[in-house]
């Protein structure tokens, strides 16, 4: 039997899945009829490498996503961690092996001819890498990965030296595979990359000039506002980018007038003063006839002394507010942008927001696990509503998780900093290079529906496929809190392992950007290309390949 304490241990985590090599040519739909034995042994190893015994072990079915569809069988562990299935007949699909700990369960892959297998923590790490690829809608399947191909995989884990890892943490775990058989699983996934010309990506030429007008019955102050519809609500917007807060005729207003304010506190904008950004008043461009676009506007140094006149900046900061015709979501963009010679420090840049609630006012969920002190700074959206008024729910999405400058400040109804009714959230110390942009991008959604369950889902979905339309190669490249969504390089799940940094040079310019793919090994990086172009993707898992645009 296996002692962890040395290598071999290691040598019995033949971890394969249950495919054929003739998987990949099946219709995805169409279960494969596999051979398994009628009796499967294996042991269970915890957090700390020690067998574990008198633990239930389930042998499961899962989909193509990685979901159990079924139990098959049941056994539990010895004390030495040892268990036995003995099943009435043979089970076809793809297997799970899962023991049921009280913390979390561990899993590991049950196949081919594999009749001794461990669950163990780098068996869990090895099903989220391929699970990730292959819950993707429309990425690949666990039909799209074969015994042999899996078997080399494991091969690679008996080599590994885990003995400077702790096994209980699983951040760690997950990026020794990572560079020790990501590349190994993105090649079995088998995720295309392509490459195409910034031309692809350009928008129409439909430019215009649009103002702002007065609608008493719609903003209470009468603010001048220029009115977008989207699907089933409309987006009242007011002439400094902020929402008046009336966006449908049937319920009661969610937000304060003036909410999703830009405020840069050690910032003022030269010949406005103040530290919000400031209203367009009549002159204001509209483009492709979905996006408002305020500014530039060029703010003020800060003064040496209290005597000192207002002198102008380098940096520039302009708003676009994008609402699509069938969603019901408004898109910011803050772009500040520095035109001098030197790098600019901006201490903060803040959205806040306000909900048109009292006491009542409740969050209604977020996007990690519900704790005592509420959402953190990791998280990429909140959701609030007001529970005794009928008024729409709504969503604030501000970032994805993956962008090189996460959030620095979130305040959320009823957590400290944050007042009752207060939604504010903030980037600190951002550094904006000579003669370079930096955006920050996030959404406001409204919704009739209070599940959590389903606002959750949908913003998960918002954040992880981020709607970017009509945005400009030099915006997509410039995005801060984001990873694109398109691009002139892309990549299908699989492409790569997930969270790996891939990085595209243009060889004929020598231009380089860089950007993380997603959980799904899926990435978009938007450098600027042209026909005839060859173009190098390098990725921190191994991957290496030059393309070129024809």
């Amino acid at each position: 039997m296996c002692s962890f304490q040395s290598s071999t241990l290691l040598r019995c985590m033949m971890v394969t899945l249950l495919l054929d090599a003739a998987a990949c040519e099946r219709p995805l739909d169409v279960p494969l009829e596999l051979d398994v034995p009628l009796e499967r042994h294996g042991r269970l190893f915890d957090w700390s490498g020690a067998p574990i015994g008198g633990v239930a072990v389930r042998m499961v079915a899962i989909d193509d996503g990685g979901r159990e569809v079924i139990t098959l069988a049941v056994a539990i562990a010895d004390g030495s961690g040892i268990f036995d299935f003995e099943l009435d007949s043979e089970p076809g699909g793809s297997l799970l092996v899962v023991a049921e700990l009280p913390d979390q369960p561990l899993r590991g892959f049950l196949a081919g001819a594999t009749e001794s297998l461990p669950i163990h923590p780098l068996t869990d790490s090895l099903v989220n890498l391929v699970v990730d690829i292959a819950k993707t809608p429309g990425g690949r399947s666990l039909t799209d990965f074969s015994t042999s191909e899996l078997r080399h995989i494991g091969d690679t884990l008996m080599a590994l030296d885990i003995s400077e890892v702790t096994l209980a943490d699983s951040l760690a775990v997950g990026e020794l595979l990572r560079s020790a058989v990501g590349r190994q699983i993105a090649v079995a996934a088998g995720g295309h990359l392509r490459v195409r010309p910034s031309s692809a990506l350009e928008q129409g030429s439909g430019s215009a000039a649009a103002s702002f007008t007065v609608h008493p019955s719609v903003c209470p102050l009468g603010a001048p506002i220029y009115l977008f519809q989207g699907s089933s609500f409309r987006f009242d917007i007011e002439d400094d980018g902020t929402l008046c807060g009336d966006a449908s005729d049937m319920l009661d207003n969610i937000l304060n007038e003036g909410s999703v304010r830009l405020v840069t506190p050690t910032e003022v904008y030269h010949l406005y003063g103040g530290h919000g950004f400031p209203g367009a008043g009549m002159d204001v461009t509209l483009e492709e006839e979905r996006e408002l676009v305020l500014g530039p506007y060029t703010v003020r140094l800060p003064p040496m002394g209290e005597d000192d006149p207002p002198a102008p900046d380098t940096l520039t900061v302009a708003r676009k507010i994008y609402v699509p015709m069938e969603r019901d979501f408004v898109r910011y963009l803050e772009i500040f942008t520095n035109t001098g010679d030197t790098q600019r420090t901006v201490e903060q840049i803040q959205v806040q927001s306000f909900v048109a609630t009292g006491n009542e006012s409740a969050l209604l969920t977020f996007d990690s696990v519900m704790t005592a002190a509420g959402p953190s700074i990791s998280d990429r959206f909140v959701v609030a509503f007001d529970e005794y008024q009928d008024r729409p729910t709504i969503s604030f999405a501000f970032q994805d998780g993956l962008g090189e400058l996460p959030l620095s400040d979130l305040r959320v109804p009823g957590t400290a900093g944050g007042g009752i009714n207060e939604i504010t959230f903030a980037w600190n110390q951002v550094v904006v290079p000579p003669g370079k942009s930096l955006v920050f991008l996030h959404y406001v959604s409204l919704s009739t529906s209070r599940s959590p369950q389903a606002l959750h889902e949908h913003l998960s979905a918002l954040v992880g496929q981020p709607d970017m339309t009509g945005m400009s190669v030099e915006e997509l490249a410039a995005l801060s809190n984001f990873a694109p969504s398109q691009g002139t390089v892309e990549a299908d799940a699989g492409a790569v392992i997930g969270l790996a940094m891939v990085t595209a040079t243009n060889e004929r310019t020598g231009e380089e950007l860089a950007r993380r793919a997603r959980s799904d090994g899926s990435f978009a990086i938007p450098l600027d290309t042209q026909l005839g172009d060859a173009v190098r993707i390098r990725a921190s898992d191994g991957l290496d390949e030059v393309l070129e645009i024809n």
